[in-house]
């Protein structure tokens, strides 16, 4: 299913040309063994659906075995290709002396590349580098719970240290230690999806970490009114992972007076006598009808049209790609900080043997200008990275540079 779904869905082929999908399946059969124990199986099938190199396409295990295996109580972030500590348990800095800031540069006695490209990056779904190096960092310290990990842990100042953590994460989450820009909303943070404050002078941040609940337009809604009278804002989209880009469009509502051009899409049309004819894209059969989405237009009860910046990274993804293509294409904000992931696509999603499940993209969509941005990402208008030394003090030049950008001062 999984090879057949992906075949006649994916709309991005042109992205991969030098794979052999057919081939590909053909080579996974052979590992697919009799009384295979069901995380060996769906191991295989991630590794294959990886191979399309899309966050859309991907295979998730059954609750019973994604329950049966967990990561430590430490939160990690990729910088290029290094891996610091974002967030973690009390427990880890009273006991082991974790912080903020430090670098895991070896597990169970491998080097931190070489572990993560034999155990971990195999089996990531993502379309471009940065976002791969994202969702390695999310599961490199993940195993079978109850076990541990011996980890090799440098300081930003050069000091390491040897500690092992135990994959049984447990104690009152809510209380543990994060780096802020980064800290995603989610039971571990206990952080709000949308929250605002006060920045500088007449300026406003508000983080939006996902557009993935029906209440985040009300939610924004409320956020901008309580700031009062501002001159210039900040959205921060460090950690949104997307949602439904509906709800993004109409905040995009709130901070437009004119209307703002819209996303393409590239649909595919499928025609079995077409391919009988070796016609379509490279005789597949398949022509391309290229569609522009309505104009974003301005409305709601609030509303916000002085200066806007966009905080974006790796973790900017899909619907909040959606969000940021229209505003930074169309001239509304400048964006600070990182690329974003590369993917959208409104994903089919089926059910698998165990209880497991599978989906595939089936959107190829464009920034309003034409450009292509999925296998790519959006890269900022003023690139911005921070540095261990940044998480460990708890400064955020990203943040700091797009008040600069703004022509603010930091507070």
């Amino acid at each position: 299913m999984v090879w057949s779904e992906v075949k006649y869905n994916y709309p991005m082929w042109h992205r991969l040309s030098g794979l052999d999908w057919d081939g590909a399946f053909r080579e996974r059969l052979a590992e697919v063994l009799p009384g295979q124990p069901d995380w060996d199986y769906y191991r295989v099938l991630q590794a294959f659906a990886a191979l399309v190199r899309d966050s859309h396409v991907g295979v998730w295990m059954p609750a019973h075995l994604r329950e049966a295996h967990c990561s430590p109580s430490l939160a990690l972030w990729p910088l290029g290709e290094r891996y610091v500590v974002i967030g973690f348990a009390p427990d880890l800095a009273s006991d082991l002396g974790i912080a903020l800031g430090d670098e895991v540069v070896a597990l169970d006695g491998v080097g931190v590349g070489e572990y993560a490209a034999a155990r971990v990056a195999p089996y990531q779904s993502s379309p471009t580098p940065h976002h791969l190096h994202l969702q390695v960092a999310r599961s490199l310290l993940a195993g079978p719970r109850g076990t541990a990990v011996e980890v090799q842990v440098r300081r930003p100042e050069g000091k390491e240290f040897g500690c092992r953590l135990a994959r049984d994460p447990a104690g009152e989450r809510a209380a543990w230690t994060w780096y802020e820009p980064l800290a995603p909303a989610n039971p571990v943070t206990a952080r709000d999806p949308v929250t605002a404050r006060t920045v500088g002078p007449g300026v406003g941040l508000m983080a939006l970490r996902t557009f993935g609940y029906d209440g985040v337009v009300d939610d924004f809604d409320r956020e901008l009114a309580d700031l009062g009278p501002i001159e210039a804002l900040i959205l921060d989209l460090r950690t949104n992972g997307g949602g439904n880009s509906g709800w993004s469009d109409a905040i995009i509502s709130r901070l437009v007076q004119e209307p703002l051009a819209g996303m393409r899409e590239r649909r595919a049309h499928y025609s079995p006598a077409l391919r009988s004819w070796h016609q379509g894209e490279n005789g597949t059969g398949i022509t391309w009808v290229e569609e522009r989405m309505s104009p974003l237009e301005p409305g709601g009860p609030v509303s916000f049209h002085g200066p806007l910046a966009l905080l974006t990274n790796a973790a900017t993804h899909s619907a909040a790609e959606d969000f940021v293509g229209p505003l930074k294409t169309g001239g509304r904000a400048r964006t600070v900080g990182g690329t974003t992931a590369g993917s959208t696509g409104n994903p089919l999603q089926f059910g698998l043997p165990g209880a497991g499940g599978f989906s595939v993209c089936t959107r190829y969509m464009l920034l309003p200008d034409g450009e292509e941005f999925i296998g790519l990402g959006i890269p900022a208008d003023v690139p911005v990275s921070s540095t261990p030394g940044d998480l460990a003090a708890g400064t955020d030049p990203v943040l700091e540079q797009a008040l600069t950008d703004l022509g603010r001062r930091p507070e």
